[in-house]
């Protein structure tokens, strides 16, 4: 998939996207030339984000466990060996063992609540995905769609996107997050944090926060799966970072979204050439102090 072409003659998948937020950032973000992972997660509260591959959630359930019986088994020899030192030897001894064996029961006991809450997460999503309903973004009605991705994990083969996919003839680059395939179809998929919605009236409306960046984006990864495989690409697909919420951006009947790709695309390159010769000016103070670059 790969291609040789020099790579600050490529604009990334993630740097077209910046460049429909503005064109400074763009600018930025191609100077970087920072590989495309498919993730967005600036500012996002990390503390607990599923998982969203179920293999490994059942991977992970045995081992899980295997490690807490392993420690509550380190918790009951150590207890032992206190006992025995108590009732075989001297009670001072004893207490002298315990309390050097109390900073490992301390541990022990934290590691065995975290590991204890991480199982109960595990086997909560595994239960989850077992209940949820097989179904794929519906390509028989134009509109954009919020779906569960437990359900397109059920419609839909998932495979993580390894390589960058490369157009060389328009010079794009960019690699999803993961692929989702049914048949000859092929879904790229974007992770992000949720962004606020373009009207706060409309915030419990999953749909109220795509915004025009995150469309190109995803019709310039379907362009790029279409270009660099033998596989349809009609929809793309948005999961917000720390749900299970994802939106299915559909594109075979959105010619809106194909003359905005087109467009910004060729915007950027006008961009960057300007760039080249004169530098690029500072947008509006309040877009910078939004922006995470």
């Amino acid at each position: 998939m790969a291609g040789n072409k020099d790579k600050s003659k490529m604009i990334g998948v993630h740097t077209l996207s910046e460049f429909v937020f503005c064109a400074r950032a763009g600018v930025i973000s191609h100077e970087q030339q920072t590989d495309d992972s498919g993730i967005d997660d600036a500012f996002a509260d990390l503390s607990y984000m599923p998982s969203y591959d179920i293999m490994s959630v059942e991977r992970e359930i045995p081992l899980v466990k295997e490690r807490m019986r392993k420690w509550a088994m380190a918790i009951c020899i150590g207890l032992f060996v206190v006992l025995v030192v108590f009732f075989l030897l001297k009670p001072f001894l004893a207490l002298l063992a315990f309390g050097a064996f109390l900073p490992v029961l301390a541990y022990g006991g934290i590691q065995l609540f975290k590991d204890w809450k991480h199982l109960a997460r595990l086997i909560s999503e595994l239960k989850a995905y077992h209940a949820a309903a097989n179904q794929r973004p519906d390509l028989a009605n134009p509109d954009h769609e919020v779906i569960s991705w437990l359900s397109l994990l059920k419609s839909c083969d998932v495979e993580k996107s390894h390589d960058q996919f490369v157009d060389e003839e328009i010079g794009l680059v960019g690699r999803p997050w993961k692929l989702l395939s049914s048949g000859e179809l092929c879904f790229p998929v974007f992770r992000c944090k949720q962004p606020a919605p373009r009207h706060p009236e409309l915030k419990g409306d999953p749909l109220a926060s795509i915004y025009p960046q995150h469309i190109v984006r995803l019709r310039a990864y379907c362009h790029l799966i279409e270009h660099c495989t033998n596989s349809k690409s009609l929809c793309g697909i948005i999961v917000f970072s720390g749900t299970m919420t994802a939106i299915a951006i559909k594109f075979h009947e959105n010619e809106k979204a194909n003359v905005a790709f087109e467009k910004e695309l060729e915007s950027a390159r006008e961009h960057l050439s300007q760039y080249d010769k004169t530098g690029t000016e500072a947008p509006g103070v309040n877009i910078c102090r939004n922006c995470h670059l």
